[in-house]
């Protein structure tokens, strides 16, 4: 869908008013402001939230990583701030329904280069809601299947500069089945 914004230019400073980008069900809204120097922005603060609209209970996303696919309706309260010299990703994802299976093997991506000194860490706190499900092998071919209690919290750290990836929390099971043959 189209989206439209008003962004107003004052002395160093650019400020981005409140937009909304329609996404499948859902709707995101953000914001931003950026300090320049020169008309180079050197400090910057972006605010994202995640919403659904009308019944629906949030955004569609589907997020594919190595050996893992993550498939779900999500909300969430996000803010990105940063320099010239990194950017710090922080807020609550709330998961209103995922499912994760086991994704196929995708070339990872290159480490991050000594030479290249940006940093980007992450301080992100995933919380579950009432239908979160785990597939094994995948969802046609239930070996495993696995709901989450709602209300559960994972913590994700991460640091490219340290190569530090920290997740953090348990999730406790409600229901399950092994089914076997």
């Amino acid at each position: 869908g189209k989206t439209s914004c008003t962004i107003q230019l004052k002395d160093k400073e650019i400020h981005i008013d409140p937009f909304n980008i329609p996404v499948g069900s859902g709707i995101l809204t953000a914001d931003a402001s950026f300090h320049r120097e020169h008309w180079v922005p050197v400090e910057f603060v972006i605010n994202t939230k995640a919403r659904g609209k009308g019944r629906s209970q949030g955004v569609q996303a589907y997020y594919p990583l190595p050996y893992v696919d993550f498939d779900g309706i999500f909300t969430a309260d996000i803010t990105i701030t940063g320099n010239k010299t990194g950017a710090h990703v922080a807020g609550d994802v709330l998961f209103h329904k995922l499912t994760v299976t086991p994704g196929a093997l995708i070339e990872p991506l290159e480490t991050v280069r000594a030479d290249y000194p940006y940093r980007l860490t992450t301080d992100l706190r995933f919380k579950t809601g009432r239908d979160v499900v785990f597939y094994l092998p995948d969802k046609k071919n239930r070996i495993v299947e696995a709901v989450v209690n709602p209300e559960e919290t994972l913590l994700l750290k991460a640091d490219t500069l340290s190569q530090v990836l920290i997740l953090n929390g348990v999730l406790t099971l409600k229901t399950g089945e092994i089914n076997y043959f």
